[in-house]
């Protein structure tokens, strides 16, 4: 039986909270928030530091911002940890993190866990096969239209770029499924939204291997298109059961997921 605490009481943050105590392996220590006032069915604190319970692990899923020195917490506590991605804000926030862990025996995982889902896997197994044969290019959309209310209120107003909360999974999954990234030029789309938050944007890719490829995304405008949206794991978005990304090869194409 693991002892698992959650850092953060916000959407995600509560999702953790449920799977954890629906998991027959795991017991939930707690939820750290300092904001009391949110409602959960479990030991209440407000800061790690109030934490003297037994813990084997921890589950961060506050502000992308927060992400580097909780996890610095944690590992001065002995804590393993799992980071909602991304994993810090900047690069210089990444450094502090991996500082904070060199020398321990701790294990950090960052939150990609689309890398397990069962199309994302037959895709990689596809490619790695050759049943494309070698890849050429690749073509990924994401689009929704968050509602306003997402944005009110919290970080998400100034820092909740698509490119950082949503991408970054897209990102991972082609570097997963078709290799390293080696070269990025990206457009910014005009915004219509009040303020000067990344809304829309498109991104040209090249991989180490040869392949190219675009990405288009906005937070702006509905669609069916998008991982979620495909594979219907997200309660909070509807299903479409539409492809999102297509690769083409020397031998044929390959669409995923849905």
């Amino acid at each position: 039986m693991k002892r698992i605490l959650i850092i953060g009481g916000g959407l995600i943050g509560m999702r953790h909270v449920h799977a954890v105590q629906g998991h027959e392996r795991c017991q939930l220590v707690g939820l750290v928030d300092p904001e009391m006032s949110v409602n959960a069915d479990t030991a209440r604190f407000a800061t790690m530091d109030d934490v003297s319970d037994t813990v084997d692990g921890v589950i961060i899923a506050t502000p992308t911002a927060l992400h580097a020195e909780h996890g610095r917490v944690a590992a001065a506590r002995g804590w393993h940890m799992l980071i909602e991605k991304p994993v810090t804000a900047t690069l210089q926030q990444a450094q502090v993190l991996k500082d904070a862990l060199q020398g321990t025996n701790l294990r950090a995982l960052v939150g990609h866990h689309r890398r397990y889902h069962a199309s994302v896997q037959q895709l990689k197994t596809l490619i790695e096969q050759g049943d494309i044969g070698q890849v050429i290019n690749t073509m990924l959309i994401w689009a929704m239209r968050k509602p306003v209310g997402y944005f009110e209120g919290n970080w998400r107003a100034a820092g909740g770029s698509p490119v950082m909360i949503n991408l970054v999974h897209d990102i991972d999954l082609l570097r997963f499924c078709i290799g390293e990234i080696s070269e990025t030029v990206a457009l910014r789309g005009k915004n219509h939204r009040d303020g000067e938050r990344i809304e829309s944007g498109a991104i040209a890719l090249a991989f180490e291997n040869g392949a190219t490829g675009t990405i288009g995304f906005a937070d702006s405008a509905p669609s069916p298109w998008g991982f979620e949206a495909g594979t219907g794991e997200n309660p909070n978005i509807g299903t479409t059961g539409q492809d999102m990304l297509w690769i083409t090869g020397t031998r044929g194409l390959s669409v995923s997921p849905r």
